[in-house]
């Protein structure tokens, strides 16, 4: 099952390269307080561990390995990465998709959670169907109106069956 067609590995190349330059600039605010060699050993090691768990969400959501049993770990792991802040007394994951869609990197696991829910058999909204399909939100409605996806509205949303969502995937 393909959850998203349009990323390839051009695109997972970009991604890798927006987070070297992420990894970078971060390290450069911390240069006066760790040394030279192991800044860079720890860059490495860093970035190599997350490529490798990155590439096997990217695999699956190309159809190319089963589901990833770590998925959910893998996941949490770079939301905390980027969301949690050691410097605050709460570990508050509170995330700003809006925001965060706009990097690779938020896209990305953002397509990895909505693809993960329907495999779980969980309903998605109309937003979160158009972001796995590169559409926009209007888009899907006009498919759902047009009859060619099921969906029920819930007050000013529309939901998509799971089986109707990943169909429309197919």
């Amino acid at each position: 099952m393909i959850f998203v067609k349009h990323l390839d590995e051009k695109w997972f190349n970009s991604l890798m390269q927006e987070i070297n330059n992420a990894y970078q600039s971060l390290f450069q605010k911390f240069s006066g307080l760790v040394g030279m060699d192991f800044r860079d050993l720890l860059i490495q090691q860093s970035l190599s561990s997350l490529e490798g768990d990155l590439y096997l969400i990217y695999q699956w959501l190309q159809g190319k390995i089963d589901r990833p049993a770590e998925i959910g770990e893998i996941i949490q792991n770079v939301l905390e990465i980027v969301w949690v802040n050691p410097f605050l007394p709460n570990d508050s994951t509170d995330i700003i998709w809006d925001i965060w869609e706009q990097t690779k990197l938020g896209y990305f696991i953002r397509c990895a959670i909505i693809s993960n829910s329907l495999w779980a058999g969980c309903d998605i909204n109309a937003k979160q169907l158009s972001i796995l399909v590169n559409m926009t939100p209007n888009g899907i409605i006009r498919h759902i109106k047009k009859g060619k996806l099921k969906a029920d509205k819930v007050g000013k949303e529309w939901i998509i069956p799971a089986d109707s969502a990943i169909a429309f995937l197919g």
